[in-house]
């Protein structure tokens, strides 16, 4: 697997902050999805974004470089809690690629592939589950789940389990990202799973 793609994938994992929208249901009529969010849970800024990336540490200083070139503003990302907040904030973060060299793959293969190094650049990297068939509003696509130590520059450590899902439309891919507590302290993943429950995508 490329450098770039793990780069991306990292942009994924870390980039917890984006879009800021006022409704409790998010809508892009140009990618044709919505999600609805619990009233208790907030928007992100933009300018959070970056800083998330920019404060999380990696084992790779030359990769935490290229995330940070890559890193672009994605379509809308949730958060549990207001920032700022001592602890790793339970997100979910929604984004649209270019499908590209990965048009007509299997998406299982492509989270395996974007996978597949990632032990080399965190520490505690264990897939728990997955690659697995899934489906999002009716749409085939793929899931994983895997652990990691999301350590911080402030010195900081979190357990986090990430979560990934890919739905393939067309020349594009939805990819709809996750991070909890490992321990599910301050928030319980199912509590994710209702939220991507609400997910409507144009068919």
């Amino acid at each position: 697997m490329s450098r770039i793609s793990v780069a991306l994938l990292l942009t994924l994992i870390f980039s917890t902050l984006g879009y800021a929208a006022e409704a409790d249901t998010f809508r892009n009529p140009c990618a044709g999805i919505s999600i609805t969010k619990p009233a208790e849970w907030y928007y992100m800024s933009i300018d959070q974004n970056y800083e998330n990336l920019k404060n999380s540490k990696m084992k790779d200083e030359d990769l935490k470089k290229m995330s940070l070139k890559l890193a672009d503003v994605p379509m809308i990302v949730i958060m549990k809690y207001p920032e700022p907040y001592k602890n790793l904030n339970p997100t979910l973060k929604i984004d649209v690629k270019p499908a590209g060299d990965y048009k007509g793959t299997d998406p299982r293969k492509i989270l395996s592939a974007m996978t597949a190094s990632m032990g080399e650049f965190f520490d505690g990297f264990k897939i728990i589950k997955g690659p697995a068939e899934t489906k999002l509003d009716g749409m085939a696509g793929a899931y994983i789940r895997f652990n990691t130590i999301m350590k911080m520059e402030s010195g900081q450590s979190y357990p986090s389990c990430s979560e990934i899902w890919i739905i393939p439309r067309g020349d594009h891919m939805f990819m709809f990202s996750a991070n909890t507590r490992q321990d599910e302290k301050n928030c319980k993943r199912d509590e994710i799973r209702k939220i991507i429950d609400t997910i409507k995508i144009e068919k």
